[in-house]
């Protein structure tokens, strides 16, 4: 007996996990590694909670745009979704793309080419941007931060709009 609420119930988790996921890659990503969680860094682990997130978002708009036609839950929605994808771009597009994992980060430092090892006397020339410039990723980060919580919130006007109209739907007429 499955609730026909049941793609914003898991859609909501899986934006929550989403959002969350995002917050902490770009903001502590070093979490992961001291969790012995450094697989959840790698793109295709953010390719799947991006794909199942817009899976159940576009599932539940679809069901609910059956019943309640409301264009706020579309927005959200919609704004979640296209969210997500630019995330995924500006952060796939960043110089530095840190879900490598580790390995990538020791070489890095072992070799002296880590931002900690460059020293500010002929490692950079006037007018070469930073190789190792995280602004593209963090402000994806950022974006899939704020793209996660617009699909929770969807979801969740999703569920009251479904419900006020399936109450609306299913009461008696009035007598005259």
């Amino acid at each position: 007996m499955w609730s026909k609420d049941w793609p914003d119930y898991f859609g909501s988790l899986a934006s929550t996990v989403c959002a969350v996921h995002c917050a902490i890659c770009g903001f502590l990503p070093a979490l992961f590694g001291i969790l012995g969680l450094g697989f959840l860094l790698s793109a295709r682990v953010e390719w799947m909670l991006v794909i199942v997130a817009i899976v159940f978002a576009l599932t539940a708009l679809v069901l609910g745009w059956r019943q309640h036609k409301s264009t706020q839950v579309v927005a959200f929605l919609l704004l979640g979704i296209g969210g997500l994808l630019l995330a995924r771009g500006l952060e796939a597009g960043s110089d530095h793309h840190h879900h490598e994992g580790d390995v990538h980060h020791e070489a890095h430092s072992e070799a002296g080419d880590h931002r900690a090892g460059h020293s500010d006397e002929g490692d950079h020339h006037e007018g070469e941007g930073d190789e190792h410039d995280d602004s593209g990723h963090l402000v994806g980060a950022l974006v899939g931060t704020f793209a996660g919580l617009f699909l929770l919130v969807g979801h969740i006007l999703n569920v009251r709009e479904t419900r006020r109209c399936r109450l609306e739907c299913s009461d008696p007429p009035e007598a005259t």
